[in-house]
């Protein structure tokens, strides 16, 4: 998983009036993969309930962080990278995110799940021409005595009866890197958030890599970096239950993991996936069956064979658990 990040500029638009709905028309499940989804099962446990952090606070109410895409995605460009080089995460046409916002968004249903809320979405990646389909659909050249958006050096006023959207190559949704967060399930399945899932959320959402973008969408997450989740933290990011993986998992939970070799240093994730500063193609996140041990070169010990398949972008799992433990206590 790549470190290098690039901060987008920040904008005070927002995309919505209302809680994008779910509907039975947007599911696909083409590539998605329910075992890799925490939501898919129903959590075990009622709803953790705590206290608004900003409870009283006049005018503030979610933590927002600037955005920041990996930098190999910002050569490709906003609404223009292939779904081959991101990840399924959910059964909708638009459930699509980058590896590294796949992992965070994994990490954070893990702890969700952990804290008895289904977390879901109505809607992710957003591809150029799907967003300049929407602009136009909800915008026009005719002075509507609406709020008004500059698009290409024209100026478009928002349509009587439509909600905003985003001038085309400016959404976070076109980089992959935002979600529209709901509960439940998915399709007419998805309910809005709302408390006590928000303020679960204001405590845990930045530990796991998300920030609100404005006050007036609570429902609308997006990707912060590495940086941004130390600064919220103290310096270190909180270790999120770990997800359960097999053999031959893939997805977001094993991009989470290679994450967290990442955050925490407990051992090589595998090749970044920018080289010399060209995109390439994310390596493989599928746990392999382990190889046979073999003698090492340097003291022709034979080293211990994990009792349990491992992914082939991750260390020991004995390591992990040293690393863990060192890190809860």
């Amino acid at each position: 998983m790549t470190d290098t990040w690039v901060e987008i500029p920040e904008t005070e638009e927002t995309e919505h009036d209302d809680a994008p709905v779910g509907s039975d028309a947007d599911l696909d499940p083409t590539g998605y993969q329910p075992d890799d989804d925490p939501a898919s099962t129903p959590p075990t446990r009622p709803p953790v309930v705590v206290e608004n952090p900003n409870d009283g606070v006049e005018g503030v109410q979610f933590p927002v962080s600037p955005a920041a895409i990996p930098a190999w995605a910002k050569e490709l460009g906003n609404g223009q990278i292939p779904l081959d080089r991101m990840i399924k995460v959910a059964p909708i046409g638009s459930g699509y995110l980058l590896p590294e916002a796949a992992a965070a968004w994994r990490n954070l249903q893990n702890a969700a799940t952990a804290a008895g809320y289904a977390l879901t979405m109505t809607g992710a990646y957003r591809t150029l021409d799907q967003q300049v389909a929407l602009f136009r659909d909800r915008y026009t050249t005719e002075n509507t005595q609406r709020s008004s958006k500059t698009w290409n050096g024209v100026q478009y006023w928002l349509k009587p009866g439509m909600a905003m959207a985003a001038v085309p190559g400016t959404s976070n949704h076109g980089w992959g890197c935002a979600v529209d967060a709901a509960l439940v399930g998915y399709g007419n399945a998805a309910q809005s958030v709302g408390d006590p899932f928000l303020s679960w959320a204001m405590h845990n959402a930045s530990g796991s890599g998300w920030s609100w973008e404005v006050q007036s969408e609570p429902w609308h997450l997006r990707l912060i970096a590495f940086t941004s989740i130390e600064e919220h933290n103290g310096g270190s990011a909180p270790v999120p239950p770990p997800p359960t993986l097999k053999l031959g998992s893939s997805g977001g939970q094993v991009a989470a993991l290679q994450n967290l070799c990442v955050m925490f240093k407990w051992g090589d994730p595998g090749p970044p996936t920018v080289i010399s500063g060209r995109a390439r193609r994310p390596p493989s996140r599928r746990c392999k069956q382990p190889s046979a041990s073999r003698p090492t070169a340097s003291t022709g010990l034979t080293p211990r064979r994990p009792s349990r398949s491992s992914c082939r972008r991750r260390p020991d799992t004995s390591t992990i658990r040293r690393s863990q433990s060192i890190a809860r206590s």
